[in-house]
């Protein structure tokens, strides 16, 4: 079978064009830096001068790039470079810039939650960043901000409780973030958001019994929002208290952050207010008190606050 010619012929202006390409490739400081490197002869730039004039004008871009919030590559963080196999053939391949290689070092913690609702920059968070503007915060915030810190080396979580906005939702994910990074298998989860999704895959058995399992034998568990769920005998007996009863039994470090006052989150899982309903909220939050220090934050909403 003959082999197929897949040669081209170009007209007079691309030839040209192809041509004062390869001309400005070989008086390029960077390109003849790359040859040396590589041990490669100037002619390689006549089968890849496509190639070097991309990663030229890609080099062009990211060099005077100020972040990753200003990237204009279609993958954000992702350019083009050049690779070369030993023996000698040019290819182009995807790395990642130096401002997506420091946000992945900052990243790298997220690979330890075994369950989260976090997102985003949620995982930048940290107790360094807060830090930043203590000198602007009330007492209350500094009286919380210094218990969460002096919790990392304790046995016990914390239960931030207050109204909405005051700031226990940002502890709570700087706490799992400094936890992720000591190598802690954490779990994150915003409680109305877990029992949506446990709804959602209730004909699903090994989603629930995955969840859950995770929930109960992570080294650190977060709660967010307690309380603000629909509570409901099922939601209690069947979901909540088992995980707060395993952690309870094995020492498991638990926090919480609720919108509701302490004292009256027994209210809030006493539903009916019978009998066997308050028993069963009593039962449930002495598991909580067990884990965690409450910890009240007051002041005024922060995402209402004056810009």
């Amino acid at each position: 079978m003959e082999s197929l010619d897949l040669k081209f012929d170009l007209d007079e202006s691309a030839r040209q064009y192809r041509q004062n390409l390869i001309d400005r490739l070989k008086k390029d400081a960077n390109v003849q830096q790359f040859l040396q490197k590589n041990h490669l002869d100037v002619s390689v730039l006549e089968k890849n001068s496509s190639q070097f004039g991309r990663w030229i004008k890609q080099g062009r871009i990211c060099r005077d790039c100020r972040g990753l919030n200003y990237c204009t590559n279609s993958i954000k963080g992702v350019r083009s470079d050049l690779s070369v196999d030993g023996n000698g053939f040019v290819s182009e391949v995807y790395v990642s810039c130096r401002f997506k290689q420091v946000q992945n070092q900052q990243m790298a913690h997220k690979n330890n939650f075994t369950v989260t609702h976090m997102q985003g920059r949620d995982y930048l968070l940290s107790f360094e960043t807060l830090s930043s503007t203590l000198n602007d915060e009330p007492r209350e915030y500094l009286l919380a901000y210094g218990q969460a810190v002096s919790s990392l080396g304790l046995q016990n979580g914390c239960l931030f409780y207050g109204q909405p906005g005051t700031g226990k939702s940002t502890l709570l994910m700087a706490l799992a973030n400094e936890h992720a990074k000591q190598g802690k298998k954490v779990a994150y989860v915003r409680v109305p958001l877990l029992i949506a999704e446990i709804k959602e895959n209730l004909n699903d058995d090994e989603y629930r019994r995955l969840t859950l399992s995770r929930l109960r034998y992570a080294d650190v568990l977060f709660l967010d929002d307690f309380g603000s769920e629909a509570a409901t005998a099922w939601t209690r007996d069947e979901i909540l208290f088992p995980i707060l009863d395993e952690r309870m039994n094995n020492n498991k470090k638990t926090y919480f952050a609720s919108n509701i006052a302490f004292n009256e989150l027994v209210d809030r899982y006493s539903l009916d207010h019978s009998v066997a309903s308050s028993v069963a909220a009593r039962r449930m939050m002495d598991r909580v008190r067990t884990l965690a220090k409450p910890i009240e934050l007051r002041g005024s909403s922060r995402r209402h606050a004056p810009k």
